[in-house]
């Protein structure tokens, strides 16, 4: 849930080889794995994907990696529903795909939110 008083939230997204969209920023899940897992998102399928551990340097949010959905990295329908309508949202498609951005707008639009497209 957006509680810090933003208007705008950015959201990096991939698709998965199930066709889920994810909500990650970098290719890999390296960095959140604490290199246990080098797989790119784009070659997964979303069952596939590991939970994120915690490093030392994110010690204070300790508490937060006990709840579950904490360790997983998110779905897009899962961070469009933690987002309130009328925050402004910029997505960053992090791969080349017709097919994300395909997915991303039927998300959208299931949503039933206003799309306004940015060059």
């Amino acid at each position: 849930e957006v509680v810090a008083g933003t208007d705008i939230v950015e959201l990096d997204v991939w698709l998965t080889t199930d066709g889920k969209v994810v909500v990650h920023h970098d290719d890999t899940l390296s960095r959140m794995t604490c290199g246990r897992c080098e797989k790119k998102i784009c070659e997964m399928n979303y069952a596939e994907i590991p939970l994120i551990i915690p490093t030392s340097v994110q010690s204070r949010r300790t508490e937060l990696y006990k709840r579950k959905e904490c360790l997983t990295i998110p779905l897009f329908e899962e961070a469009l529903d933690s987002v309130p309508s009328p925050t402004c949202l910029i997505i960053e498609f992090k791969q080349n795909s017709n097919a994300l951005i395909a997915e991303v707008l039927r998300i959208l639009n299931e949503k039933d939110r206003k799309i306004v497209p940015s060059v």
